[in-house]
């Protein structure tokens, strides 16, 4: 599981923390000006394996 960390009280869209890649596969002209991170929520990351244990 991860999830977005921003500053407290920054602007976010539906896009923050994505980018996009060129039609070659190289980094383009939009990158992500933060990156996800594994979320430290022991009880959200328990859920996840509960959830994907059934596939």
């Amino acid at each position: 599981m991860y999830e977005l960390k921003t500053g407290n009280g920054e602007m976010v869209s539906t896009n923050t923390g994505f980018g996009e890649y060129a039609d070659d596969g190289s980094i383009g002209e939009y990158t992500p000006r933060v990156a996800f991170q594994i979320s430290e929520d022991q009880a959200a990351q328990e859920k996840l394996q509960e959830l994907i244990q059934r596939y």
